[in-house]
């Protein structure tokens, strides 16, 4: 939503009746108020148009943007576990991890023995699963996806706080 938009919305939201707001090119804004507007109404909306910066507004704005991109950027690169494996949060990685930790849990629950099954890491290694004779035993492999649940559900949350600090997705 670009700043101009915003105050738009802010003044609408007051209750003031207007048709529109325009940033002029001297930087100054324009509020066309409808006929029904009130002696009280238009007071209010200057009073809300001479405390708004424009260009503050924007720069919240890119803000924003920036928070943005580093999140996507972060859940790309992944967590790091501890036993130095690294693994995507982004929202595909977090939805296929947590079937891939279904199956494994119903399949050691029910004693269904996995063999072969493989997933990758953020680093694109590969893991093979097996009973025996693999990378990792299936009770390795849910370790590494529980530890991976919290450490991704953390970031996130993280995340989110940061995005709230900046004012939202505007």
């Amino acid at each position: 939503m670009s700043a101009i938009t915003n105050l738009d919305t802010i003044l609408k939201s007051s209750g003031i009746p207007i048709h529109g707001v325009a940033l002029l090119a001297d930087n100054s804004i324009r509020v066309d108020y409808k006929d029904e507007i009130t002696d009280e109404q238009k007071v209010l909306a200057e009073s809300i148009v001479s405390g708004w910066d424009a260009n503050i507004a924007q720069q919240q704005v890119e803000d924003r943007k920036i928070v943005v991109a580093r999140h996507l950027m972060e859940a790309e690169t992944g967590v790091v576990l501890s036993n130095g494996m690294r693994m995507r949060y982004a929202d595909a990685a977090i939805s296929n991890y947590s079937r891939f930790m279904t199956v494994l849990n119903v399949a050691t629950t029910n004693n269904v023995p996995i063999e072969g099954v493989v997933f990758y890491d953020a680093n694109d290694k590969k893991y093979t699963i097996a009973s025996s004779g693999a990378d990792l035993t299936p009770s390795q492999a849910m370790g590494i996806l529980s530890e991976y649940t919290f450490l991704a559900a953390k970031e996130v949350c993280r995340q989110l706080e940061e995005i709230s600090q900046v004012g939202g997705i505007g």
